[in-house]
This record gives structure tokens, C-alpha cells and sequence, in this order.
């Protein structure tokens, strides 16, 4: 009897625990547009709610698939149907005889430590199709919002989002979206008429004209362009070179814009045969740039060309990205042979006036 009594006093704090405890999925819609990258945002239209601005999403089934139930709160909220994931979701499922069990990496996930529900949550950056509706289960209001426009509404009127949409938002401007800010820290989304971006190409499998990208540098190119495509881009040029050209493809591709090549942009050749000693001779030709080994090319003659690219590659009332090599890039920036051994695969730095900046990307 007394064991019979002591159970549910036992059990009671954990029952209520467990019972007003959520599990959620949220899609971050994506897509890009004439005015930049844009994200769509809707009202919360239930009873006792208040009518705040957050992302499509809800609360999971019992056993129910969390990217299902993305789609599934997706098209009942907005009417669109989730086409693509903006982050590799490295999707597995394991099924043994005891459970089927999926694990998978959303874009972020979050917990409420302290508020006015206690829940977790896993939210994706996503691409959708279809029409929106006018009015979804429990949202109307649906409004696609430059990231300009996001970020600005969230600086001056936070409270115009809900808290968890808050938090979010936090979260994407500090990370996902950093990108989106100048390279002095300006949160202007458009760059200035004029401005540059030079590009080193994404990790490949080579050095020679051909060298397709690794899988690793095929992501990192896509990444890329999700960071570049609310810049204002205007013109896309890069070597002709495979690595190069498949760098800047994703971000062509996206805005809609002409992939145009220049063979004054492929890699300089430091010498016409293969050398053992290439780095010390690298690190010997920064040091004098007329130093020309037999078959290659100096550095005062590829940085000539490089420039001349660039002058004619520049749209003075736009914004250009030009995709090229890591020595070219260090020879157009005046980088010296230690900032070129810190180059990354890709990096990307600003020219317009004054100094080169490396950007955040």
C-alpha cells in the first residue's frame, strides 16, 4: 500500500514537466530577388496570441519525422511547398529491429532556458515554391522582407517580432546572414556603386586547368553565393579555368546574370617545368617581382594583366565579383608571401578606394 502511494507523488513532478514541454520545426524561407535576398515573415493569427511577425512552423506529431513536419506546417501555414534545403541536412536513418531512428543537422536549434512556454526546436533555411495563401492555420499577413528591411525592423522595433522569432533573428544576423553586412561592419545590404569583390576559388582537386571542384568546394561555392546574392551584384567575370568558373557558377545561377570569362585572370605560371623548390622560388619572386623563372611569368607582368582585367571587368555603377587564382589575387592586392600563404579556399576581398578589405564570407 505504501508503495502504491509513493508512485504517483514520484511521478507527479516529472507528468508535469513533460506536460506543457514542445518540440517544434520552423522553416527560414529564402529566395532571391531583384532587391537581394528576401525571407518570408507572417502574422500569428490565433486567439489570445499577439499578432507578431515570426517564421512558418510548429509543433511535431508524436513519431513524426521533424523535416516532415517542416513541410507539413509549411504548407498549411503558407501553401508553399519546401523544394530545396539551403544547409546539407547529412541525413541518416537507422532501422534496427528494436526502433527507426533519423539524424540529421538542421541549420540551428534552439531552447527556451527561461519564458512563456518551455520548448526545443530545429530550424531550417529553405527554399519554397507554389502560391501563398491569404489566410493559413493560424497565420495571415505573409510578407517576403529584404534582409536589409529584416535586419533594420529588428534593430529599431524588436518587439515587432515574437520572442522566439527574436531569437532567431539574432542568431541568422550574427551567423547565417553576417554576410550581409559590409566589410567595415556597415549593416547596409547593398554595396556602393563601384566596389569589386575579388575571389579567390573554392578548394579543388588540382592545379591544372581542369581540376574540378571537391565536394567540399562545390559547398563552399554554394555558400558563397548565399552570402553574395544581396549585394547588389551586377556583372560576374572569372578564369576560364574549371575551379574558377565552377566557383562563381552558383552565384550566376542564382541572380540570373551572365557568367562572361578572361583568359588575363587564369593562374600565373611560376615556372614552365615542375620544380621541388617552387615555394622558396614563390617566396624569391614576391621579393622581386621582374624575377622570371624559364617558361613562367613574372610577377610585374602578372600583376599587369591582372589589372587590366580588372579595370575592364569593374561595373562603375555596380557591383562586380571576379573569381580568380591565389597568386593573381595577391599580385593585384599587393599582398606579400605570407598573406598569400594565409589565403583561404575561397576568400573574397573588397576594392573599391583606399585599402583592399578581406570580407566575411
Amino acid at each position: 500500500m505504501m508503495g502504491a502511494l509513493r508512485r504517483p507523488s514520484l511521478l507527479a513532478p516529472f507528468l508535469r514537466r513533460r506536460k506543457g514541454f514542445y518540440v517544434n520545426a520552423r522553416a527560414v524561407i529564402e529566395r532571391d530577388s531583384s532587391h537581394g535576398r528576401e525571407v518570408l515573415l507572417q502574422r500569428r493569427v490565433k486567439p489570445g496570441q499577439p499578432r507578431r511577425l515570426e517564421f512558418p512552423g510548429g509543433q511535431l506529431d508524436p513519431f513524426e519525422g521533424i523535416t516532415d513536419a517542416l513541410a507539413r506546417e509549411v504548407r498549411e501555414e503558407t501553401g508553399l511547398t519546401v523544394s530545396g534545403y539551403l544547409t546539407d541536412l547529412h541525413g541518416t536513418v537507422t532501422v534496427t529491429p528494436a526502433a527507426e531512428v533519423e539524424c540529421l543537422t538542421p541549420s540551428f536549434v534552439y531552447q527556451t532556458r527561461r519564458g512563456p512556454v518551455d520548448s526545443v526546436g530545429f530550424f531550417f533555411r529553405v527554399q519554397a515554391s507554389g502560391d501563398l495563401t491569404e489566410q493559413g492555420d493560424g497565420a495571415a499577413g505573409h510578407e517576403w522582407v529584404a534582409l536589409g528591411e529584416v535586419r533594420r525592423r529588428f534593430q529599431d522595433a524588436p518587439d515587432t517580432f515574437d520572442w522566439l522569432t527574436q531569437a532567431a533573428l539574432r542568431h541568422l544576423l550574427t551567423h547565417d546572414w553576417a554576410g550581409h553586412a559590409g566589410p567595415d561592419g556597415s549593416r547596409e545590404e547593398v554595396l556602393e556603386p563601384g566596389t569589386l569583390l575579388l575571389v579567390r576559388h573554392a578548394r579543388a582537386t588540382g592545379q591544372e586547368p581542369g581540376a574540378p571542384l571537391t565536394p567540399d568546394g562545390e559547398a563552399a561555392a554554394q555558400a558563397l553565393a548565399s552570402s553574395l546574392a544581396g549585394l547588389g551584384v551586377t556583372r560576374i567575370v572569372s578564369s576560364p579555368w574549371v575551379r574558377a568558373a565552377a566557383t562563381a557558377r552558383p552565384l550566376a545561377e542564382r541572380l540570373g546574370l551572365p557568367l562572361r570569362t578572361d583568359e588575363r585572370l587564369t593562374e600565373r605560371v611560376l615556372s614552365g617545368v615542375p620544380r621541388a623548390d617552387w615555394r622558396e622560388r614563390l617566396r624569391d619572386s614576391f621579393a622581386d617581382d621582374s624575377l622570371c623563372l624559364p617558361g613562367g611569368e613574372s610577377g610585374a607582368a602578372a600583376r599587369a594583366r591582372v589589372q587590366a582585367a580588372l579595370a575592364d571587368a569593374r561595373d562603375p555603377a555596380g557591383v562586380t565579383v571576379v573569381v580568380t587564382h591565389g597568386n593573381l589575387l595577391a599580385l593585384a592586392l599587393g599582398l606579400g608571401f605570407g598573406e598569400w600563404a594565409a589565403l583561404h579556399n575561397p576568400d573574397v576581398w573588397t576594392l573599391h578606394t583606399g585599402t583592399p578589405q578581406r570580407w566575411p564570407a
